[in-house]
């Protein structure tokens, strides 16, 4: 399958270019799946550095897992693990396509981002502001995941 992605690079609006939606995990996406201490975990140091080194295409590929199909970009990984606003906001910067991406089980970024803060027990300092910087993040590139369900 293929998805016609604008290149953020070209000057021109409405040049779109197609992608396989499908691929192999990328670094990328293993570091996004890496943090397990939310906000605090040293592991999101090394997001920023390697968003640098992919382009919007490759951001907004989704990976299907051969077992359970999961069907998710970095972003929607990222967003699983109570990401701090700055890493959201730069894989945002180099595509806003993920954030419009439903994955396997129909939730768009901004669901799982709610779920894993929902869940998450921890009490990190400036965690509820953190929030809601990813949140604003996530609805201004893709407003119609407010009303999904």
């Amino acid at each position: 399958r293929k998805l016609r992605v604008r290149n953020v690079e070209d000057k021109e609006v409405n040049k779109y270019e197609e992608i396989d939606i499908w691929s192999k995990p990328s670094t990328l996406y293993r570091i996004c799946c890496s943090p397990t201490k939310g906000i605090t975990d040293p592991h999101w140091d090394l997001v920023i550095p390697h968003i640098k080194g992919h382009d919007a295409i490759a951001i907004a590929a989704r990976v299907k897992r051969r077992h359970n199909k999961i069907k998710r970009t970095a972003l929607h990984a990222a967003c699983t693990r109570n990401p701090p606003s700055h890493v959201v906001k730069e894989l945002l910067h180099a595509s806003s396509v993920p954030a419009q991406i439903l994955d396997a089980t129909d939730s768009f970024p901004l669901h799982l981002l709610c779920a894993a803060a929902a869940t998450d027990k921890s009490s990190e300092a400036g965690k509820d502001i953190n929030e809601l910087s990813v949140i604003h993040a996530l609805v201004d590139a893709h407003p119609g995941a407010r009303g999904a369900t």
